[in-house]
């Protein structure tokens, strides 16, 4: 487990270092400087999310033990459920946002073309949707099946980065990301999860991955249509449509998976606590 554990940080680390030095050997160092804008705000939100699920680690590890695999399949369609809903709200917030927060933090010069910030966008997405997989990955020690997986994705996405970065430019060196990843550790880790851990089928869960991906960059475009035509031009501006678009977001989504299966955990879950809260008040 330590060795595939090695392997799999190792190759992680690959995966997401190398996009810089071939944009840098491939299409010129100022290019780095653009893209290294846009990664900066999104590796923070990135950031953000990640240490909201690796807080639930110790808790999955000892519900692995605890529990059964059915309450198991329970708790992850409930954490799935709070990251489908924060990466709808985030990664389309991201899309829409980011050129006007580059254009007024650093000027106009900065900006890439909307092509570029879905693809920006598309890898944010496949960071955000896998985290539940992850942490109980991390929980479970799920290590000698997949460390391999991840050092293929790192291979597979140098090549693709090296045919694709002389033909399509930086776009293609970061398309390669993403396509490297979907063809590999993003279906791979799921099926191992279900078929291994839960004993559970896996393609109700890719169903509702790629009907959320759908619904996520539908809205991306349909709101980018909307709003192309409204030019940004003072911090005001940009806070009042980030809360506009913020709200709208949270009140979709919420509606959108209100009546699933995992939602009702969440709320059976919150429930608990309000009660235990309550109790411990009145003690």
């Amino acid at each position: 487990n330590m060795g595939s554990m090695f392997i799999y940080k190792l190759s992680g680390l690959s995966l997401n270092a190398t996009d810089n030095l071939l944009i840098s050997i491939l299409i010129g160092t100022v290019w780095v400087g653009y893209y290294s804008n846009y990664v900066l705000i999104s590796n923070k939100l990135l950031a953000f999310i990640q240490i909201g699920f690796g807080t639930l680690t110790a808790g999955i590890g000892n519900l692995s033990v605890l529990e059964n695999k059915d309450r198991q399949y329970q708790i992850f369609k409930a954490i799935q459920t709070i990251s489908l809903i924060l990466a709808g709200i985030t990664v389309t917030c991201f899309s829409l946002l980011i050129n006007d927060l580059i254009c007024l933090w650093l000027g106009g010069q900065f900006i890439f073309d909307f092509r570029m910030v879905l693809i920006i966008s598309l890898n944010m997405y496949l960071s955000c949707i896998l985290q539940p997989l992850w942490i109980y990955r991390e929980a479970n020690g799920l290590y000698k099946r997949t460390g391999y997986v991840m050092l293929i994705t790192a291979i597979l996405n140098l090549t693709l980065s090296l045919l694709l970065g002389k033909i399509m430019g930086i776009s293609g060196i970061l398309l390669s990301t993403a396509v490297a990843r979907l063809l590999t550790y993003f279906w791979y880790e799921p099926i191992l999860l279900f078929k291994e851990y839960f004993f559970q089928p896996v393609l109700p869960y890719f169903m509702q991955i790629v009907i959320h991906f759908v619904i996520t960059f539908l809205l991306i475009i349909f709101f980018h249509q909307l709003s192309s035509p409204i030019v940004i031009t003072s911090w005001i501006h940009l806070f009042i449509k980030g809360i506009s678009l913020g709200a709208f977001l949270g009140i979709f989504f919420l509606s959108v998976y209100s009546r699933t299966e995992g939602f009702s955990t969440l709320q059976e879950k919150l429930r608990l606590l309000l009660k235990r809260a309550k109790w411990n008040r009145m003690k």
